[in-house]
């Protein structure tokens, strides 16, 4: 396809429909893992899964610091000096390795000091797990330079490559290897993401170095200014990361692996949902930082497009998530999961419907920060970050108790309010953005009629072919083509956008 006469809105929006095209197919894989894992392991042992990569993860950000998002802002300005270039990726693979190896070391180690984890197979299992997540971490290090010239298609094909070799090998074990033995198997599904996250990071350091020369360098120098630029923001994603993982940990200490399978379901899908505002906004920020140092006023509308695009996006997620949350449940995991209220049982699909409201929060609240890393405000993000994290950490501790999963879930969409009313609070004073809500009455409109359209659908009586829970498979999709129905008779899209993406396509 291409780019050259794109404009940066519309290179912007095919590098997220790359980017989050990638992301349906993998959830897709994503779907028949979990539900491969769950009813393989049961309740409690995906619980233990689960937990081991939220664990790890949660000392992960501690290696990030803030520094991706840095070092786009950072490379998007000097984008035709590729000497500057390399001397800003190389410092930045190489912090970013250092740190990861540092923050795995200390996770293990904590893994086998915790009681709670001593009784389980998590530790062990941690050892393992930490391999997958350096690789994690050196992707995304490698993705930075794909993110800046804006060729992210190319890291989605190493990702997609890369799950499909997971997928194969859990296959592998949990069908013929191991099919009877799950506690071996259990440790085998760790190594086919170590597998997947080899081949995933040779894939994307190839397609990179055609952009940037890949190597190491250590300009400690350098290391001291990009650690000082990214250590307020990166304090802040510590903190936003505490309350995204700290529901998981706290579900395993307070409640045990059974709570945490059944949040980790839900979780599992919104994970690969959340991240299109990441990837959206990563897009964004080098056109965001351009168009503030030209103006508040083109600033404006490059924030008014951001709005629209992530409201459109997660509008239909609320509608149709509410509607639909026990059969995708069914789906992607096992009837275990399901809910049975008459016997006191609060299931996945109960935690699904409360996460859709933060997943949306999440989108807006990454809007406003990304507007305030853009004017260097990153200071003010550690503190908005700050404020969610500790009423998180304390509301989970007093609900979780009582309502488990479901405490969680509340939680985790009372913190995301909070963060999304200060950071807006502080765009509109310090920054005088301003936002036109016109679009979102549209938007919730075609939402409103996609989803009476699905709730009707999906009575008992319109069963398609006696597929019973799983004509979600047809409802999904179908509420997708009267959503964008909707979009274009509102005219939130128009005959000029598709023209315009065709002309520039």
């Amino acid at each position: 396809m291409p780019q050259r006469n794109m404009t940066p809105k519309f290179k912007i929006i095919l590098n997220t429909i790359y980017q989050f095209s990638g992301r349906v197919m993998s959830g897709l894989v994503s779907v028949v893992i979990v539900k491969l894992i769950s009813n393989y392991l049961g309740v409690a042992g995906y619980g233990e899964y689960a937990s081991t990569y939220e664990f790890l993860s949660f000392f992960a950000i501690f290696a990030d610091m803030g520094i991706f998002t840095i070092a786009v802002r950072e490379m998007s300005l000097y984008e035709d000096d590729k000497k500057m270039l390399s001397k800003i990726f190389g410092n930045i693979l190489s912090i970013r390795l250092i740190l990861t190896i540092i923050m795995m070391i200390l996770a293990v180690g904590a893994l086998f000091l915790i009681p709670q984890y001593g009784v389980t197979r998590i530790p062990h299992a941690g050892i393992i797990a930490s391999f997958v997540t350096l690789a994690t971490m050196m992707t995304g290090t490698l993705s930075a330079v794909l993110q800046l010239f804006l060729k992210m298609g190319k890291a989605t094909a190493a990702f997609l490559i890369g799950k499909g070799i997971i997928l194969a090998y859990m296959l592998y074990a949990v069908l013929y290897a191991y099919k009877d033995n799950p506690d071996m198997g259990f440790f085998h599904l760790y190594v086919a993401g170590i597998l997947g996250g080899i081949v995933t990071v040779a894939l994307t350091a190839y397609f990179a170095n055609k952009y940037v020369k890949i190597r190491l360098r250590f300009d400690f120098d350098y290391w001291k200014e990009i650690i000082w630029k990214a250590a307020p923001y990166g304090a802040a994603i510590i903190l936003n990361q505490v309350y995204f993982r700290v529901d998981s940990i706290l579900l395993l200490l307070i409640k045990g692996p059974a709570e945490v399978g059944i949040y980790a379901v839900p979780m599992r899908i919104l994970e690969v949902l959340t991240v299109i505002s990441f990837f959206f906004m990563n897009a964004t920020l080098p056109t965001l930082t351009r168009a503030f140092k030209t103006g508040v006023e083109e600033a404006r509308k490059v924030i008014q497009f951001a709005f629209n695009f992530l409201t459109m996006a997660g509008a239909p997620i609320i509608v149709g998530g509410f509607i639909l949350a026990y059969p995708i449940i069914f789906i992607i995991s096992s009837p275990e999961f399901l809910s049975r209220v008459d016997e006191g049982f609060y299931g996945s699909d109960i935690a699904f419907k409360i996460l859709t409201i933060a997943l949306v929060g999440a989108y807006l609240s990454t809007l406003f920060t990304y507007i305030l890393v853009a004017t260097e405000k990153q200071k003010l993000v550690l503190w908005i970050n700050g404020a969610g994290a500790l009423f998180n950490v304390i509301a989970n501790i007093i609900i979780i108790p009582e309502f488990g999963a479901r405490g969680a879930a509340y939680t985790s969409v009372a913190s995301e309010a909070l963060i999304v009313i200060i950071a807006a609070t502080i765009c509109y004073k310090s920054l005088k953005i301003r936002i036109d809500f016109v679009p979102l009455f549209k938007i919730m409109l075609s939402a409103t009629v996609m989803g009476v359209a699905v709730y009707f659908l999906r009575d008992p009586s319109y069963h398609f072919f006696g597929l019973q829970n799983k004509n979600v498979l047809f409802l999904i999709p179908l509420g997708g083509i009267i959503y964008l129905g909707m979009l274009v008779l509102t005219g939130m899209l128009t005959k000029e956008t598709f023209k315009n993406l065709k002309a520039n396509g």
